[in-house]
């Protein structure tokens, strides 16, 4: 990836969230872009082929996925075609999911525990980090035993780190260093 492609892919997402926003259905686009993911890679391979017209191209593209997704999300895709973009639509993807959290007052926090929480000790995870954010937090849970105890969340840039290994990382890295 180079820069200037993160560059144009920001340019896109934020063109796709006006156009969505204007019709309200910002909510519905951020769906069909979750839902299409996993055939985008399956055809990604053909749409950025030199050995298809643009319009046969286009015509897969609504053959695929027509009836699935809003008229704007499709014309979308189309355009991304016509101006040659398409391998850009992961990052498109990743840029519109940014700027739809932003502006929904929305963040994702992935957290990492030894083991499975328990519907309580989530509920009350949920909101403290809501409350840290003033954000509505949405948690992508993942286990990792390796972790031997405690927990691991990355909210953002913010990273909280109170697992065992990671404290005798740190405890590691303090005599390492004289400390």
């Amino acid at each position: 990836m180079k820069t200037d492609d993160a560059v144009i892919a920001g340019r896109y997402a934020k063109a796709l969230f006006e156009v969505a926003a204007s019709s309200k259905q910002e909510d519905r686009v951020s769906q069909d872009l979750t839902s299409l993911s996993p055939l985008l890679k399956k055809l990604e391979k053909r749409i950025n082929s030199p050995g298809f017209s643009v319009e046969q191209k286009k015509a897969l593209l609504s053959k695929s996925f027509k009836d699935e997704v809003l008229d704007a999300t499709l014309r979308f895709f189309h355009l991304l075609v016509d101006k040659r973009r398409f391998s850009l639509w992961p990052l498109i993807q990743a840029h519109y999911e940014a700027i739809y959290s932003e502006r929904k007052n929305k963040a994702k926090a992935d957290v990492f525990v030894w083991r499975a929480l328990d519907a309580q000790t989530r509920k009350n995870l949920e909101a403290q980090l809501a409350q840290f954010s003033g954000k509505q937090v949405e948690l992508n849970i993942k286990e990792e035993p390796n972790l031997i105890g405690g927990i691991k969340v990355r909210l953002g840039d913010w990273v909280m780190d109170s697992s065992l290994r990671g404290r005798l990382q740190r405890m590691k890295e303090s005599f390492n260093h004289g400390n």
